[in-house]
């Protein structure tokens, strides 16, 4: 507002977008900004959650570093990759099948994390962005194995009411 023109707009340093199309998209820079998660995060969900941790946090990475296409076909690998490792772990014969599986994805995801993400999480936490809280990968890490075991419990119940035995 002004003293020529009271009914004028107020001058104000805030972008007020395109005037051709006030319903366009605001820039980046006004966007909120996302939180990235960092290699020994990402390690930790995949060796104490799953890979299904993992898809969401590789999710999110790519994400808050504006690569949309790379976060949708991430998250999709590491989906099919988690259910086909689980799966697969179970026919491993004794008790360590789910720590050797454990162990090579942690190893698979440190090497992948440090050759895909890890130069774009160094310029990003440098330029604008913060990394996770240590307790929200926690509660992600909860989340998961909660699903996880909701989903055994699920399926062992759909075979015991069809009268299979699982432990044959």
């Amino acid at each position: 507002m002004t003293a020529k023109d009271p009914y004028a707009a107020p001058e104000t340093s805030v972008d007020q977008g395109d005037a051709a199309n006030p319903y366009a998209a605001p820039e980046v820079a006004a966007t909120v900004e996302r939180k990235a998660y960092s290699l020994g995060q990402v390690v930790c969900g995949t060796f104490f959650g799953s890979l299904f941790c993992t898809a969401f946090m590789v999710r999110n990475n790519y994400k808050a570093f504006g690569k949309n296409a790379a976060a949708t076909k991430g998250f999709w690998l590491l989906f099919v990759c988690g259910i086909v490792v689980t799966v697969g772990s179970m026919f491993i014969p004794g008790n360590f099948g789910g720590t050797i599986v454990a162990l090579v994805s942690l190893f698979v995801m440190s090497n992948w994390y440090t050759s895909h993400m890890q130069r774009d999480f160094k310029v990003y936490t440098r330029t604008k962005g913060r990394r996770v809280s240590n307790w929200w990968v926690f509660g992600l890490i909860l989340l998961c194995l909660v699903c996880l075991m909701g989903a055994a419990m699920a399926i062992a119940i759909v075979f015991h009411m069809a009268g299979v035995n699982l432990a044959d």
